[in-house]
């Protein structure tokens, strides 16, 4: 009876996979699937991109973990403390803590939680 049933993947499944993918070192599957997410009819949420950061930071892919911090604020999805910190966190691995600080600084709402993180 299921087979003529077409399921649509909700946003916790897409994110259950994202986090999977980077706890297997598995960074560019956690990136792609995150960009399918975006393009699905599903709502993206800041639990996807932060689980994407995490996947590139726990891979030292810094660049990547920037640059899904900035695609947040294209997907409508505000940055929260992990999303920052676990940025941070990837550039600091490393060595690139100058990059986590430039990229803080242009967000004007995120300099106080700045200085908690790096304090």
């Amino acid at each position: 009876e299921m087979q003529g049933v077409a399921l649509e993947p909700s946003t916790i499944s897409y994110i259950a996979v994202i986090s999977a993918c980077g706890k297997c070192d598995e960074w560019e599957w956690a990136l792609i699937i995150l960009a399918e997410l975006l393009h699905s009819r599903q709502e993206p949420d800041v639990i996807g991109h932060n689980s994407a950061i995490n996947a590139c930071a726990r891979n030292s892919h810094w660049e990547w973990a920037v640059s899904t911090l900035s695609c947040l604020h294209v997907s409508w999805v505000e940055p929260n403390i992990i999303s920052y910190s676990s940025t941070i966190s990837a550039c600091e691995k490393c060595e690139q803590v100058g990059a986590a600080f430039e990229t803080a600084v242009r967000d004007t709402s995120f300099c106080p939680v700045l200085l908690r993180v790096v304090v």
